[in-house]
């Protein structure tokens, strides 16, 4: 029994290992993405800064909370993108789902783990990056609480997790689609809304803010931020507890989905 776990978490740390060297190798693709990513929080840092140039705080944000804001933003985004979603589709069209059927590895788990090693690829080549920018060029806080940090680097493996879940959700509804291109830009608009991208939260009206505790998306950037910036212990880690409810129903709901669709393939395939 203790042999089988261990050779099933060797062969899913070999995933991140193998992930995490793939973004190592196609660094400069990477530096493209920091370019991108740079542009949008300059971009958004100077339009905040002339909104707020003749109000010192909106909704308790002053010009510093709200650069430091978006530039953890910025960095989350970095870590938690991928590819998944594109990939499990091409699985799909390809026929290479087929192969998964035969595998000794959980095709869930196994772009888990993916996403897991390229977020860790991420961590070493984007972030500190656009922290150091953000440092030399805007005027950013960065000084919180030990606890905080943790909490905080806590609650970006979540992150990573329901990132990945929902866009392993969309891979797998690809089954029952011809194309999931309009899902796919429908999650990448209403994600960067409810996540807490472009704006935090609490600028929203209260509707808004009250449908956004419903949908995952808070808890990819909005919610570490706050862990982050919050000294508030019991309620940090109540915003953790309520992230973790969030990859376990997220992975449920994806791992119902796979057997339907792999039990669909059994069928097919006879």
């Amino acid at each position: 029994m203790i042999k089988l776990l261990k050779n099933k978490l060797e062969k899913y740390f070999s995933i991140i290992k193998i992930n995490f060297s793939k973004v190592l190798v196609y660094k400069y693709s990477f530096l493209i993405e920091i370019i991108s990513l740079l542009f949008q929080f300059t971009a958004s840092t100077y339009i905040w800064k002339y909104i707020l140039e003749n109000s010192p705080q909106i909704k308790n944000y002053s010009v510093i909370s709200l650069t430091s804001y978006l530039l953890f933003s910025t960095i989350i985004k970095a870590i938690t993108q991928n590819t998944t979603s594109i990939d499990i589709e091409k699985d799909i069209r390809t026929g290479n789902i087929y192969n998964f059927l035969i595998l000794p590895i959980d095709y869930i788990f196994l772009y888990l783990f993916r996403d897991i090693g390229s977020s860790l690829g991420r961590i070493l080549l984007n972030s500190w990056l656009i922290g150091i920018y953000g440092l030399l060029f805007f005027n950013v806080n960065i000084y919180y609480g030990i606890v905080n940090y943790l909490l905080f680097f806590i609650s970006i493996v979540f992150s990573i997790l329901i990132y990945s879940e929902i866009s392993i959700l969309i891979g797998l509804i690809s089954f029952w689609t011809v194309s999931q291109n309009g899902l796919r830009y429908a999650n990448s608009v209403i994600s960067a809304f409810f996540s807490g991208s472009l704006i935090p939260l609490d600028f929203y009206p209260d509707l808004l803010k009250k449908i956004s505790l419903f949908l995952p998306y808070r808890s990819i950037i909005y919610v570490p931020i706050t862990i982050l910036q919050t000294n508030t212990i019991y309620s940090n880690l109540f915003q953790l507890l309520i992230q973790f409810l969030w990859v376990s129903v997220l992975f449920f709901i994806n791992n119902k989905l796979k057997i339907k669709a792999f039990n669909s393939l059994e069928i097919v395939g006879g």
